[in-house]
């Protein structure tokens, strides 16, 4: 393990010092990422990690599987090593305390709860918490209409015209904004929809969109991710599907001119929700 020593450090800046999680920080030292990354892939190791054999290369488990041979032994004392380096969240300084282990940095930031959250909207420079922003995005600022909702039940989102709506999931507050914007062939609105990160299941969101312009019609499309905002890219270019203007014939009763638009029936699901069920 490669260590780089605070020549301007003194004895005692370099004494360990415990914390509340029982590990040992060693003040005026600087561990090398590179010595706990992949020698093939350059990502940090995470268990199962895997050796030369003169212990020499570290490789994880999806490098192992290509690379010829396989003559490659398990390394648990890499193992050991890696899962014993805690790190601070980049989220620290917003009140995230959480010490995640150094192979597992990047996957916590992604759903960390004190992660910022950006308004998407060209020259609004509004950055909150997740509450704020639902608040920002839904309340006298832009005013976008919102509708609530629980993972895997089905609801009714009613599109007609283009404009953002907000979705918020009453099991754990996640964001997910729908876009419709004019699409000239076919003619009608193309609707995207993108959860708003961070994503507080990092496993990702799945959903189900179907919708019905005339009598005895009924289109479905399912996105098995779904793509998360980006701010350089709003609004986003891919839709997951497109609206005809509404049919005089169409399926509701009250559907007799455009101005009805169509009802989208919408089901997002958390990857992870099912085992959490199993698991209850």
């Amino acid at each position: 393990m490669e260590v780089e020593k605070n020549s301007s450090s003194t004895d005692e800046e370099a004494q360990q010092e415990g914390d509340e999680h029982g590990a040992k920080r060693l003040k005026g030292c600087t561990i090398a990422a590179k010595a706990f990354s992949c020698w093939a892939c350059s990502q940090p190791l995470r268990p199962p990690i895997f050796e030369c054999p003169v212990g020499r290369h570290f490789f994880c488990s999806p490098c192992r599987d290509q690379l010829p041979g396989n003559d490659l032994l398990r390394s648990y004392g890499m193992e050991h090593a890696v899962q014993s380096i805690l790190v601070d969240c980049r989220y620290a300084e917003h009140g995230c305390a959480e010490k995640p282990t150094y192979c597992d940095k990047s996957e916590h930031e992604k759903a960390c709860k004190n992660a910022p959250y950006f308004c998407p909207e060209t020259g609004c420079g509004f950055v909150g918490l997740r509450e704020e922003l639902l608040d920002h995005l839904t309340g006298v600022y832009h005013g976008w209409p919102s509708t609530a909702f629980h993972y895997r039940g089905a609801f009714d989102l009613r599109v007609v015209q283009p404009g953002v709506h907000v979705l918020h999931a009453m099991d754990d507050g996640q964001l997910f904004l729908v876009n419709a914007r004019r699409a000239a062939a076919p003619p009608g609105l193309a609707v995207s929809l993108v959860c708003v990160p961070p994503c507080l299941k990092p496993t990702g969101f799945g959903c189900t969109v179907s919708f019905s312009s005339f009598r005895r019609h009924r289109s479905t499309t399912t996105v098995d991710e779904l793509r998360p905002l980006r701010i350089s890219e709003w609004p986003p270019a891919e839709c997951i599907c497109v609206l005809p203007r509404a049919s005089p014939d169409g399926p509701d009763d009250d559907a007799t001119d455009d101005d009805a638009g169509v009802a989208l029936t919408i089901t997002i699901e958390a990857s992870d929700t099912e085992s959490d069920e199993d698991d209850s």
